[in-house]
């Protein structure tokens, strides 16, 4: 089986970082243009990807791409 590692892209960078900071999904969605359902689709693309079951999970494994 081969295996490609994801990278994350800038916009997923931008809302990990939001999140780490404390920021709601409304708040990151106003900052970085896109909206909170865009946000919540690419964090349940990411938690699937990443094999996470919540927000602190994937932001402990994306921490060195961040």
């Amino acid at each position: 089986m081969i295996t490609v590692k994801k990278e994350l892209d800038e916009t997923d960078k931008k809302i990990l970082r939001g999140f780490s900071n404390g920021k709601t999904a409304k708040e990151i969605s106003a900052s970085i243009q896109i909206s909170p359902h865009t946000i919540s689709m690419r964090l349940r693309e990411m938690k699937k990807y990443y094999v996470c079951k919540n927000i602190a999970q994937l932001i402990l494994k994306c921490q060195g791409e961040l």
